[in-house]
């Protein structure tokens, strides 16, 4: 995956048709598509490589004329609290850098408000963007290439007929439900065959049932998300596919479950990270089993692993039928959704238990955990740390912290990873700890200047999901999120002073700090 600094780009509307009767194209354009200057910084030009690349639109919230955009910084972007931004996800289906013009499609059904603006979209008009932040990288020994999904997977489609990134035989299944929906122009050209199906067939039952007489096939598919579940399974279970052969995309839902996790009694929640920890649901996957066979596999006593299996089949994550064991509609939501897996898999939520206790008492209730959506935010963030001033090339550096990977990654051969050090790089480690633990470990680096990364937000945490992740940091530390006058308290109670401090995007700072 190749990652792009995410920048806020206004563009205007230049030409408007209809590639089919359920299908708008918008043409974009704007001087805004090459690197261009805005609020006193330089930001590059649009880059789209991969052909189911992905940017952000804003559209006004009802009632208003103007969108809530995000605070744009030197390589990312922050999003303010909102509870009214209207965004969604579309598919570059053309991007021509050398006549600076970029074509959105729309599909015209139902009435979302980007159905809406697309229908009355006219040249002039103005649409602010964010994105692409990264492009998908190809494998390259692939000997046949399946391309399928709905009526909102045919831009993505046809740009990678149009662009061909991969030279074998192309096999294009897409399933439609509005008349003129197959009237959308493919580049059939070469050893490319499409199907078009009309529901109430699917594309996961043809696509199943389809012969395979590749061995290095490429798969990939975008939808609705329910519906691409039983394709997604039989690939990585099934068919047994490579990671990096298969990639399915939830383009949209028809409607979403939240139920595994409003579940209230801790039972449920306690039993269900045992399935996962233990390997039972991902063995019961592909197909029913018996619990003598997964008691074998997982490596459980037989008896506690039927009780588990059993208690399971009660809340509807399983369905166990006498000894044989499979997996319930809960439990395929569960094993399709990858965040809540790797939640699971960690002790990200083991503070929670004390809660009560951290609430009541201002303290740490639990050990301090990293956040998994912290780490993955900082994928496309660390590049920022080698564009900024405060980077010596050539210096001897140490990295630590959760982050530290991905820093290192990002950083390469412009610094010595060496001993004894000049500069720590602290990539994600006080977050998760107690005021003084964290002073304590920045205490440690002493005698080196320090470049922390860190999280911290002037905002006061508003929706459901800022809330639970304030509460979470709560219970794992005694205290609220940080802001970055709290790094600033810390630093100096540690013996430093702040030097400079960087907005690297998505509320994460560059902090510089060096020894008083």
């Amino acid at each position: 995956m190749r990652t792009f600094p995410v920048i806020l780009r206004e563009l205007t509307v230049l030409r408007v048709s209809d590639p089919s009767p359920a299908m708008r194209r918008v043409t974009l354009g704007g001087e805004q598509l090459r690197p261009f200057h805005r609020d006193g910084l330089d930001l590059p030009g649009f880059v789209s490589d991969g052909f189911d690349d992905h940017v952000k639109i804003l559209l006004p919230p009802p009632g208003r004329t103007e969108p809530e955009l995000p605070v744009q910084h030197r390589t990312g972007i922050d999003w303010p609290h909102s509870h009214t931004r209207v965004n969604r996800d579309y598919t570059p289906r053309r991007w021509d850098p050398r006549a600076g013009e970029l074509d959105l499609d729309f599909v015209l059904h139902g009435d979302g408000p980007a159905a809406r603006w697309a229908r009355t979209a006219a040249p002039g008009d103005r649409l602010h963007l964010v994105g692409p932040k990264s492009s998908l990288d190809l494998p390259s020994d692939v000997d046949f290439v399946l391309l399928a999904g709905d009526e909102t997977a045919l831009p993505a489609i046809g740009r990678f007929l149009d662009e061909r990134p991969l030279d074998c035989p192309v096999r294009v299944v897409v399933e439609i439900t509005h008349d003129g929906a197959d009237a959308y122009p493919l580049d059939t050209s070469g050893d490319v065959e499409v199907t078009w199906l009309r529901r109430p067939s699917t594309v996961a039952d043809y696509v199943t049932g389809m012969p395979w007489p590749y061995e290095k096939p490429y798969v990939w598919c975008g939808g609705e998300a329910t519906s691409l579940k039983p394709l997604r399974r039989w690939c990585t279970y099934t068919r047994e596919l490579p990671r990096e052969r298969v990639n399915i995309t939830g383009y949209w839902r028809t409607s979403r479950n939240d139920t595994l996790r409003l579940l209230l009694d801790p039972l449920p929640g306690h039993a269900v990270r045992a399935a996962v920890r233990t390997g039972l649901i991902q063995a019961v996957a592909a197909k029913p089993r018996s619990v003598a066979d997964l008691a074998a596999e997982t490596g459980c006593p037989e008896q506690g692993l039927g009780l588990l299996a059993r208690y399971l089949g009660t809340i509807g994550l399983l369905e166990v039928t006498g000894d044989v064991v499979g997996l319930a509609p809960l439990g395929e939501d569960l094993l399709d959704d990858e965040r809540l897996l790797h939640g699971l898999e960690t002790d990200a939520d083991s503070a929670l238990v004390k809660l009560p206790e951290a609430v009541r008492a201002g303290g740490p209730a639990g050990p301090a955990v990293d956040s998994p959506d912290r780490l993955r935010s900082l994928v496309f963030l660390a590049g920022g740390i080698t564009d900024s001033p405060a980077w010596r090339p050539g210096e001897a550096v140490r990295i630590t912290g959760p982050g530290a990977g991905l820093v290192r990654e990002a950083v390469g051969d412009t610094v010595r990873l060496a001993e004894p050090a000049g500069t720590t790089v602290c990539a994600l480690a006080l977050g998760g700890l107690p005021d003084d633990d964290a002073v304590a470990l920045l205490r440690s680096f002493a005698g080196t200047r320090v470049l922390l990364v860190e999280h911290a937000e002037d905002d006061e945490p508003g929706g459901r999901a800022e809330l639970s992740h304030a509460l979470r940091h709560w219970a794992a530390t005694g205290a609220p999120p940080r802001k970055p006058s709290d790094l600033t308290v810390l630093a100096e109670r540690a013996g430093y002073t702040v030097t400079s401090v960087r907005h690297l995007g998505w509320d994460h700072l560059l902090v510089e700090l060096t020894s008083r």
